[in-house]
């Protein structure tokens, strides 16, 4: 027996083995967006792909260089498939090759090839067992997400992220694909056969290359100022609502074309073109805009709203501040 086949007798008995001793597609561990664990909140930044600037289609990893869907399950709500878990042949041929969000293209599944000194590295194949952070999606569970070995406790701003394995675009040889468990932190390989059983189904996250959507600047607003952190709106009010663009070392809010800015469900324009003033005293000058309050589309049980435009270079932000409706009975 050649070294090449004694690999892949390796490569199968493990897989083979976690599949048995891991219940790998069996666990459900249930996770939220945890502030301060791992690095999601400096590294990961938000893309849009549909022209709606209040939320994010896509995070861009500045680390990695790549490019992650927000929806980690996006093959069943977009209603390609049932349930999103699918045998790695349908997933790699039939979803990621045909796969365009309005017009991008070239989405594949990340990566489990690099090679990582702190999980046992097989061969040429790649690298298995908890802790392989070298690999995109190790990286992502373990480094940008903060969880640690056997437990899923943060998803970052990601929806659907399923608590079982997902297929690499990496295969091998023979019958098998590398995965990793995203409730668990686990990399190994799974079969990938379509024409013997056992037949494995697995999720799929798509991730793209490089940067792509369009980036949108994450700011601080601040919704009546002066009145945190209640913020009352009255929905019924035939007043006003100001809100301030917060300025900061990283944004010039003296720079927001008013004649771009959004609030609201309702998508409500200032009634002006807002004036300046330092409403927190922290040294840096805002933007104070007013909102017809109707026309913002804000309505009883509404505990957040969204304030959109663009600077004057055209740059996109999007900012988000907690409200409390009143007198909705």
């Amino acid at each position: 027996m050649n070294s090449a086949e004694i690999t892949m007798k390796k490569l199968r008995l493990l897989g083979a083995v976690c599949a048995c001793a891991l219940s790998f597609n069996s666990l459900t561990v249930h996770a939220v967006a945890v502030s301060g664990q791992g690095t999601w909140e400096s590294t990961l930044q938000g893309r849009d792909m549909d022209g709606n600037l209040s939320t994010f289609e896509a995070y861009y990893d500045t680390v990695q260089d790549i490019t992650w869907l927000a929806d980690a399950n996006y093959a069943q709500t977009s209603g390609f498939h049932a349930s999103g878990r699918m045998t790695w042949w349908t997933t790699y041929y039939s979803w990621i090759a045909g796969l365009n969000i309005n017009g991008i293209t070239g989405w594949r599944f990340p990566s489990t090839l690099q090679p990582d000194s702190s999980c046992e590295w097989q061969g040429g194949f790649g690298s298995s067992g908890m802790n392989c952070t070298g690999s995109e999606m190790g990286h992502m569970y373990y480094n940008v997400l903060g969880n640690t070995a056997g437990s899923k406790t943060n998803t970052g701003p990601f929806s659907n992220l399923q608590s079982s394995g997902y297929w690499s675009h990496q295969h091998t040889y023979g019958r098998s694909s590398w995965t990793f468990n995203f409730g668990i932190g686990y990399q190994t390989i799974r079969d990938n056969t379509e024409l013997f059983p056992p037949i494995v189904t697995q999720y799929a996250w798509a991730v793209h290359s490089g940067d792509v959507g369009v980036p949108v600047e994450v700011i601080t607003i601040d919704i009546k100022p002066g009145s945190d952190p209640v913020n009352p709106v009255n929905s019924k009010s035939k007043g006003v609502i100001p809100v301030a663009v917060l300025g900061s070392m990283d944004f010039d809010a003296t720079q927001v074309d008013f004649s771009t800015v959004e609030f609201g469900p309702g998508k409500a324009s200032p009634d002006h073109d807002g004036h300046v003033e330092n409403v927190n005293g922290d040294g840096f000058e805002d933007m104070v805009f007013h909102f017809n309050t109707q026309g913002t589309g804000i309505t009883c049980g509404d505990t957040e709203a969204t304030l959109l435009g663009e600077t004057f270079g055209g740059d996109a932000f999007s900012g988000t501040d907690s409200v409390k409706t009143a007198r909705c009975k």
